[in-house]
């Protein structure tokens, strides 16, 4: 093909009289320049099609070690599998392909990561759930209501400093000066390093030696 049978689309584009395109555009995205080359035939058109209508299209067949996911598969899933595999979808996605191929061992890696992700935000909106109801508590006078659900809010363990806050304050004001230790040792588990807690429990084994 040569250039007397192009026609100049504007950017780097040009498309002869059979209507395949090709050319390269490029955009500057903070200061860097890409350049996307481009060639399209109605052959590769027509191929891509072919592939698409049939579902069980995949780019090539699984080693022993690999397994087939529909391109349909959550992203909101597969975003906690390595990064391979995000890439795979893509390149079998921009091909037409209706499935992608990945590692067995990374499909498991990934199930894991992604059922450790939901089982910490239930194990979050548990807690967030639980210190309201305690703040709720509180502002209406149920106080021992209140710890009870603040307990309730430590055993989760997840690292939401409010209960412990609240269940040191409350039993403090009560004189129940055991529970209170046992609040600040706990909560010592899950903030090891907090001064400040450190701090109120020497504090309190002082007035409990006296």
């Amino acid at each position: 093909m040569n250039n007397d049978e192009l026609t100049d689309l504007g950017n780097g584009i040009f498309v002869d009289d059979k209507g395949n395109v090709t050319g390269s555009h490029s955009v500057n995205i903070n200061g860097q320049t890409f350049t996307v080359n481009i060639s399209c035939s109605f052959e590769k058109l027509e191929e891509k099609e072919r592939i698409s209508n049939n579902p069980n299209s995949v780019i090539r067949e699984p080693k022993e070690d690999e397994m087939i996911l529909p391109i349909s598969f959550k992203l909101e899933i597969l975003v906690h599998f390595p990064k391979e595999c995000f890439r795979e979808k893509q390149e079998s996605l921009l091909k037409g392909y209706n499935n992608f191929i990945v590692k067995k061992s990374d499909f498991h890696k990934g199930m894991i990561e992604y059922k450790n992700y939901t089982r910490q935000m239930e194990i979050l909106r548990k807690t967030a759930e639980l210190n309201n109801k305690g703040i709720d508590l509180e502002k209406k006078g149920y106080i021992d209501e209140a710890i009870t659900v603040y307990e309730e809010n430590i055993k989760l363990g997840y690292p939401a400093s409010h209960s412990y806050e609240r269940l040191m304050i409350l039993y403090s004001k009560k004189k129940d000066y055991k529970k209170e230790k046992r609040t600040i040792e706990r909560a010592l588990e899950i903030y090891p390093n907090s001064d400040k807690y450190k701090k109120r429990l020497e504090k309190l084994n002082l007035k409990l030696n006296k």
